[in-house]
């Protein structure tokens, strides 16, 4: 079943970390939420998983080592990878970011700090959206 799924969360910051944790949590999502710090762990974490990838990739775009567009491109390049749906969160309220993020195939963006409320539909719409598409996926 897809709540036994994870979910990965990559952000450098631990105070964010917690409160988008905090906030799946309130929305209902019950899944397993994985940490990666920076790029280079979420690189890792994704490609060591075999067949138990993540339903939901939520990836911080400024980070040490390797920047979130950098991981959204290479997971977006990969066949085993690209159906993750991967949300891109970020400080920035830059353009650029969220063109960026787009034309990489970003499922989803959001601004922190986020309005919650916000970023929990966005997460349940992208959660329906891949179980109705990809029922068999994993």
């Amino acid at each position: 079943m897809l709540h036994d799924k994870r979910i990965l969360l990559v952000d450098d910051d631990p105070f964010d970390r917690e409160l988008i944790s905090e906030s799946l949590k309130d929305a209902g999502i019950v899944n397993k939420i994985d940490f990666a710090n920076d790029g280079v762990e979420a690189i890792e974490y994704l490609f060591e998983r075999g067949l138990n990838k993540p339903i939901l990739v939520l990836l911080d775009i400024k980070m040490p080592r390797l920047g979130g567009m950098e991981v959204l491109k290479r997971i977006k390049d990969d066949n085993d990878l690209k159906i993750i749906p991967v949300v891109m969160l970020t400080s920035s309220k830059e353009d650029v970011d969220v063109y960026k993020s787009y034309e990489y195939q970003a499922n989803g963006f959001v601004c922190k700090p986020v309005n919650f409320s916000d970023f929990q539909d966005v997460v349940k719409r992208i959660g329906l959206y891949w179980c109705l598409s990809n029922e068999t996926a994993f």
